[in-house]
């Protein structure tokens, strides 16, 4: 006669935390010494985030970061080709040769009282685009700023590296990820960015052909210089490399102020994400400092763009506007998630913990 064993139900219960079915979590570096997978308190909102430096660790970090990479090499591909050449060489070039200087709408026998528009900020900030050493201080000055912007996103990437997560949310239903808000890697942050930039830049390229400004740069106003700048044939459109300071027609709108306006709310994002439940107050009062610190960057960069007459006004204004939206439609439709990867990356079929 066979025994009968009733087995209770198994009921959904948001209250605990599930175990893995291969039990390896005693071996998962995100857990601290003596954490247990059952908790009484179910869903917090944020997670620990704290910094971390073992060999152990960064290989982890590593791996994650190298099977994301590969992931996204299609993309970045195409991303980098858009960014090197389609926008800073093609599409600069269309512009350029459609260019038109204000004695275009001059009759032979006329004068031309202004050489480019009427801008409200070029009447109330001091014209710095003549050629004196103070003009050419700030002409680089609009250049290293956007350097240093680059340059400090790519030190916030390399910072994740050495961030140590702890699992304090409910694991998430693919095997071995982590159901959290603060997920993030170097190269989520660095596909968001090279994103933005793609599309970003490809709004501005369509807007070079539709009407063409006249330049208010010195380069662009000396019709000379602007001669031997200009591409004049089919083939120098796909060939001609001409500098942000050598070339014209590319004003509508400012494409330094949609880079420096992302890449500002990108570390406006991903530094409070990194420190958002770090208690000390010397920390966190250094990443205000920082991100104010960065957002004053970015104000110098309007001043300088519209002082040294390298755009109008209306450039920066909607360079600026659009940099935002941009930041928030990738944030909340594009991309609203990090890419994550798991203890065995299903993509590979690598064990990485």
């Amino acid at each position: 006669m066979g025994v009968h064993v009733q087995r209770n139900p198994v009921t959904l219960n948001l209250d605990i935390y599930y175990e893995e079915e291969d039990g390896s979590e005693e071996d998962d570096p995100f857990l601290k010494d003596g954490d247990k997978l059952i908790k009484p308190n179910p869903i917090p909102t944020e997670e620990d985030i704290k910094f971390g430096c073992s060999s152990k660790y960064l290989k982890i970090r590593a791996k994650e970061e190298w099977i994301l990479f590969q992931r996204k090499i299609p993309f970045i591909i195409i991303y980098i080709f858009a960014l090197a050449y389609v926008y800073p060489v093609l599409m600069r070039n269309v512009g350029f040769y459609l260019h038109h200087t204000m004695k275009d709408y001059i009759y032979s026998n006329g004068t031309v009282k202004q050489k480019s528009l009427y801008d409200l900020g070029h009447e109330l900030l001091p014209d710095l685009s003549q050629d004196t050493k103070t003009s050419r201080i700030f002409l680089q000055l609009n250049e290293i700023i956007q350097y240093f912007l680059v340059f400090s996103l790519i030190s916030v990437m390399l910072s994740v590296l050495f961030l140590k997560r702890s699992k304090l949310g409910l694991r998430s239903r693919n095997h071995g990820e982590i159901a959290n808000l603060t997920n993030i890697s170097a190269i989520g942050i660095g596909f968001r960015y090279m994103t933005m930039m793609v599309l970003g830049h490809l709004l501005r390229s369509l807007t070079y052909p539709l009407t063409s400004l006249p330049g208010p740069a010195k380069h662009c106003t000396n019709y000379t210089i602007e001669a031997q700048n200009r591409p004049t044939s089919f083939n120098q459109i796909f060939q001609l490399r001409n500098s942000p300071l050598e070339n014209c027609g590319d004003l509508l709108f400012s494409g330094h102020m949609v880079s420096a306006s992302c890449v500002v709310l990108l570390h406006n994002y991903y530094l409070f994400v990194m420190i958002s439940t770090n208690k000390r107050k010397f920390v966190r009062f250094s990443v205000i400092a920082y991100v104010i610190f960065l957002w004053i960057c970015l104000a110098c960069q309007i001043f300088t763009a519209i002082a040294t007459r390298n755009h109008y006004t209306v450039d920066i204004w909607l360079g600026g506007l659009i940099g935002y939206m941009n930041w928030m439609w990738h944030r909340f439709v594009v991309i609203p998630k990090d890419p994550v990867v798991g203890k065995s990356d299903r993509f590979h079929g690598v064990k990485i913990y």
